[in-house]
């Protein structure tokens, strides 16, 4: 009875995600970014140059460009119809990456959550919808590989990752997964000799992916487009005044890790304060009641006061901790 059950509380949950991404893609469109893109894979195919700059997120347009050149004439409303599969993909691959581990209800709760406060969860299809369903996929791909020490889940999963480098450039910080397979050989007691051999079946996977898709751009004459891109990127990486200079979005980084470090401070001292005084109370029943009104309100208002979404980052780290 166990197994039908889950099964039929993850079924109904993906409708649920379905049904909320359905019901939201006709609140309206976003004036800037949506676009943005659209019109990146308008011209993809038939005016490629003059959409270089968004070449940084070639594997998008590609997806995005075929997709348009199929449902031609069906609008903006088919792109947000992509987005809903493409997240739905996500949600349904990260339910089987984390189900092993956690309990069911765990998982779902979580994915929700992740899903419905997602930024780019109701616009249209994006390069960021792309590389969530790509990382978790080529993690899913990585954990099987080394479950079962296969040499082909190992070349898969660099194989997306791969892939994934060209859905976004800077999903380059994705290579970092690589240091996973020594991770988890030294915790298994894996010999070094089976180790290098998974690390290069993985490095080997990831050079097939990104040369599948080099090829690809050579092959639909958009290779000096995409090398432009490259330089774009370079340019706004270094140049002082631009607002993606590499260092200021170093520091904007160190900046949001510092506030989320000061929410998880205050949260910890109300924490605090309220075991103390769970302490007093503990002996009345009144004092029980008193002691849930009052930890309702003072997180309430802590709550309310950070005007920010740093605070459901310290939620989503403490559930993690806790779970």
């Amino acid at each position: 009875m166990k197994i039908p059950l889950i099964k039929s509380t993850f079924i109904w949950s993906i409708v649920l995600a379905v049904t909320v991404q359905l019901l939201l893609a006709f609140q309206g469109i976003d004036v800037c970014d949506d676009g943005f893109m659209l019109t990146f894979y308008q011209q993809f195919f038939n005016h490629p140059e003059s959409v270089e700059y968004n070449f940084m997120y070639w594997l998008a347009g590609f997806i995005g460009g075929i997709w348009y050149e199929t449902f031609d004439g069906a609008g903006m409303l088919s792109f947000k119809l992509l987005a809903i599969i493409v997240n739905t993909l996500t949600y349904i691959v990260g339910f089987y990456v984390l189900k092993p581990y956690l309990k069911t209800q765990y998982v779902i709760i979580g994915l929700l959550m992740a899903l419905f406060i997602y930024d780019f969860g109701f616009l249209v299809f994006y390069h960021n919808q792309l590389t969530a369903l790509l990382t978790v996929t080529g993690v899913y791909f990585l954990i099987k590989a080394l479950r079962e020490q296969g040499s082909s889940w190992f070349i898969i999963a660099g194989l997306v990752i791969g892939v994934n480098i060209f859905a976004r450039l800077t999903n380059l910080s994705l290579l970092a997964l690589i240091a996973v397979i020594p991770f988890f050989g030294m915790i298994s007691k894996t010999s070094v000799h089976v180790i290098l051999k998974s690390t290069l079946q993985y490095v080997l996977g990831i050079g097939l992916g990104a040369t599948a898709m080099v090829l690809l751009i050579v092959v639909l004459g958009q290779w000096s487009i995409f090398s432009s891109a490259l330089e774009t990127l370079t340019d706004l990486g270094t140049a002082s005044d631009s607002s993606h200079n590499f260092s200021d979005l170093i520091s904007i980084q160190f900046l949001n890790y510092k506030t989320i470090l000061g929410s998880f401070v205050k949260f910890g001292i109300i924490t605090a304060v309220l075991i103390l005084l769970s302490k007093f109370l503990k002996a009345k029943s009144i004092g029980k009641g008193i002691f849930l009104i009052t930890g309702v309100v003072i997180y309430g208002y802590w709550l309310y006061n950070q005007h920010t979404i740093y605070a459901i980052y310290v939620l989503s780290l403490i559930g993690c901790l806790v779970v």
